[in-house]
């Protein structure tokens, strides 16, 4: 700024507090992970055999009722379009999966925690806890409203087309995700944890936004002034880390706060945070690019000097309707 007889799709009681205990249920054979959302031709299936692990759940021939969305941080998600029940149109549900490799256990244990926190919360501006599922081979998934498009893909899409966001647009985000973050640190006293672009969903024409991914969440202290659990460690997205995250001083509530401005900029300048110290500024608009292996790919130090500071406005003439985003 990164798996069944019927599921029982009866919607929980979202302000429940109690740790979501999943089900022994297998993944029914509407949970098929497509190749693609287009048409089934046979070169698909023939690819379906190879393309996805054998001892998942979720390998069955592809089918239009799921659909890959994208990778976080070890895990897919996965766009599940329930069928009807007696007659009406079911939402579609948003469904988080370990992917496999040395770290599932622990990824898999932050599934559970994730579920536990997110059936807990009851907000407009938070995504809404659907279910948490174990199957019979030890997967477990966990599944969510399906909203909207990233915010950060919307960036990116405005920065294709050199077209900026309105002040209305980033009023918008900054109201709801403002009320959320609220809700989160002073009824809740937890910290998000990953605040960026990619964590945000808009819906439609921002109508309407919610953060999601509380993967990485810390509970903290009643004033705020630290975490709970004194072995607690942030992780976050090093782009949008603050100060004190960087410098590895004590975390409180501003972690968010500093992050989320860096969210608003992001609207403002359609870039990453400090990516212009990269040698490839636009190609990795979520930061992985400081995940790379490449041993010949050297990152300067200006990029990690700029870490926790706030990055200039770009050399753009903003007209006054952006006075109150920019702080005029």
């Amino acid at each position: 700024m990164a798996s069944k007889t019927t599921v029982n799709t009866s919607k929980p009681t979202n302000q429940s507090t109690e740790t979501p205990k999943p089900t022994n249920e297998t993944i029914d054979t509407t949970f098929k992970t497509p190749i693609s959302a287009r048409p089934i031709s046979a070169a698909v299936k023939r690819t379906a055999k190879t393309a996805f692990p054998q001892d998942s759940p979720f390998v069955i021939p592809p089918s239009p009722l799921m659909k890959r969305l994208g990778c976080g941080t070890h895990v897919t998600i996965y766009r599940y379009k329930r069928q009807k029940t007696s007659g009406v149109a079911a939402s579609p549900w948003a469904i988080k999966k370990a992917n496999k490799g040395r770290a599932r256990k622990p990824i898999m244990d932050r599934l559970a925690e994730e579920a536990k926190i997110l059936r807990s919360l009851n907000h407009p501006n938070i995504v809404v806890f659907k279910k948490f599922t174990k199957t019979p081979k030890g997967d477990v998934c966990l599944s969510m409203e399906a909203f909207g498009k990233g915010l950060d893909d919307i960036i990116y899409k405005h920065q294709e087309k050199e077209e900026i966001f309105s002040a209305i647009q980033i009023t918008q985000v900054s109201f709801s995700i403002s009320n959320a973050l609220n809700y989160l640190h002073n009824t809740k006293k937890l910290l998000h944890g990953d605040m960026k672009s990619g964590n945000i969903l808009v819906k439609g024409k921002f109508e309407l936004i919610k953060l999601c991914d509380f993967g990485v969440s810390i509970f903290m202290k009643d004033d705020l002034s630290a975490p709970r659990n004194t072995k607690a460690m942030y992780v976050g997205s090093e782009p949008w880390h603050s100060m004190e995250i960087k410098n590895g001083d004590v975390i409180t509530d501003k972690a968010d706060i500093f992050s989320f401005g860096l969210v608003l900029w992001e609207m403002l300048a359609l870039d990453v945070p400090h990516v212009c110290h990269m040698h490839n500024s636009k190609e990795d608009l979520d930061g992985s690019f400081l995940s790379t292996t490449n041993d010949s790919f050297t990152i300067p130090d200006a990029y990690f000097d700029a870490i926790g500071t706030r990055p200039a406005m770009p050399d753009f003439q903003y007209s006054t309707e952006y006075d109150p985003v920019i702080g005029k």
